[in-house]
């Protein structure tokens, strides 16, 4: 079942610096060109979001890199942007919410969409 989720829910979010607190979302400060534990753990996020959406819609994307993410740390909650490509080389930007469930180290893709265009 895909939740409906608003345009802009999540995904493009300004945090102040001073701000913490649970159910905070936080954006990834990091580089996602750079081969380390955090950027890995949110390509892994994407390739599974995307694996979805392929499963849901028939389609045949690939993941092809990471535009954005938030997390929400207190219930392991990712917001991710990301880029992927058909067979035919058509790019699209998605959005998914993939969640972790920490002791079990599982993760659930409760969402995932192309963005829709603003």
């Amino acid at each position: 079942m895909m939740m409906k989720i608003p345009t802009r829910d999540g995904f493009d979010v300004v945090v102040p610096t001073d701000v913490a607190g649970c159910g905070i979302l936080k954006p990834f400060r990091g580089s996602f060109e750079v081969d380390e534990p955090d950027s890995n753990h949110l390509k892994y996020c994407a390739v599974l979001a995307v694996k979805s959406y392929n499963k849901n819609y028939k389609t045949t994307f690939a993941f092809g890199k990471l535009l954005k993410a938030n997390k929400e740390a207190c219930c392991m909650v990712n917001y991710i942007t990301f880029e992927a490509m058909d067979g035919s080389g058509v790019r699209e930007t998605f959005q998914a919410i993939v969640h972790e469930d920490e002791p079990l180290s599982r993760y659930k893709v409760r969402f995932c969409r192309i963005k829709p265009k603003s």
